[in-house]
This record gives structure tokens, sequence and C-alpha cells, in this order.
């Protein structure tokens, strides 16, 4: 299945792109505070990043690629990072379902950005 996975890739295209995470990391789309909802380019930056499921921290670049990995596992994954840091485990499926849906509009090799509920590819790499 497709999944996305943080990039270090077109870091530094955008004045305020970050990446706090690891590469090749899984990642989700993480809870967006009002702030950004407001206005995503002013706000803390959650709302124009993605969450490593790993590290817990965010990078604004991710890429789509092919996994052998099961929507099972990966849920199981989320679930299990979800408990850690104290959130309810019944959101994992959620977040999965959201950036599988994601992934799966997108070419294995894109790498892209977020605006909120928009996703652009900033580069295709094959």
């Amino acid at each position: 299945m497709k999944i996305l996975v943080a990039t270090r890739a077109t870091q530094g295209a955008k004045d305020n792109d970050f990446y706090w995470t690891n590469d090749g990391e899984l990642v989700f789309l993480g809870f967006t505070c009002d702030r950004d909802l407001r206005n995503p380019e002013m706000g803390c930056g959650c709302g124009r990043s993605f969450s490593g499921v790993e590290t817990g921290r965010a990078t604004t670049t991710a890429t789509v690629i092919e996994s052998e990995m099961t929507r099972e596992q990966f849920e199981s994954t989320v679930e299990a990072k979800f408990v850690l840091d104290g959130w309810d485990a019944e959101f994992a499926g959620d977040a999965v379902d959201q950036i599988l849906w994601v992934a799966d509009r997108l070419p294995v090799g894109a790498i892209v950005e977020r605006r909120l509920d928009e996703f652009s590819v900033r580069e295709l790499v094959s």
C-alpha cells in the first residue's frame, strides 16, 4: 500500500519549512490548533505539517512510497504512539484513514506539502 513518510527532500524551498523528524519515518496528520485553522502560514505550523509516528515531531515535507506494511500494522503503530503520548487510541483509525486517503491520491515518489486539508506535490522523484 502507499503511505507517506518524512523526507528532507525540498526542505528550504519555502522560508517557513521545518524538519524535526527522521528520514523515512511514518507520518500522519496531527491535530490542528485554532490559530493554524485561521491561517496556517501565521500559526505554529501544525496546519502545514505532518507528524512523525516515531519521534512525535513534525515536518513540512513527506514523500509517497510503496510499502509492504499492512493497514493493520500501520494502525497498530499509530495507536501505540497515541497511547504512549496520552491520546485516546480510538483516534488512531481515523488518523490512518486520513493519511492513507492522501497517499492513495498521489503518485509514488511525490514530495508533498500541506496547507490544512489541501495537499500539493512539490516535486516528483521517479
